[in-house]
């Protein structure tokens, strides 16, 4: 019998690396080769993993800045050691819809690859 509750705390730990800006959290989640692609706002982006940590990794984060946190799993499947979670989170006012595609490899979940896009209006720049 295959064990899926590890994939919840994996999208946790995918929320809190983004939400806290720890890089070194999001690189245990992620497998090295991960992409990331999706639609911020109605620009295309694509980036490979060090890309990605970079700008999650600048700046003040959502928690310094003290805003809300907000994660949710919209839904999820998992057969054998490949699985599929939605997930909606909000950081710095900005609601995405996550789509991670998930492999087990050497007893570990980890995030293969990551497609999103942004459902709400974007907030006013200050």
């Amino acid at each position: 019998m295959t064990d899926f509750t590890e994939i919840p705390e994996l999208v946790n730990a995918y929320y809190l690396g983004m939400y806290t800006g720890d890089g070194e959290l999001l690189r245990q989640v992620f497998d090295p080769s991960a992409r990331v692609r999706g639609f911020f706002a109605d620009r295309f982006l694509d980036s490979d993993l060090d890309a990605f940590l970079a700008a999650m990794t600048s700046g003040e984060s959502p928690m310094q800045l003290g805003q809300p946190q907000s994660v949710e799993i919209v839904h999820s499947r998992a057969d054998e050691d490949v699985a599929t979670v939605v997930v909606r989170d909000t950081l710095h006012g900005v609601t995405f819809i996550d789509h991670l595609a998930l492999m087990r490899r050497s007893g570990a979940w980890k995030v293969m690859h990551k497609a999103y896009f942004t459902p709400s209006q974007l907030p006013a720049r200050r």
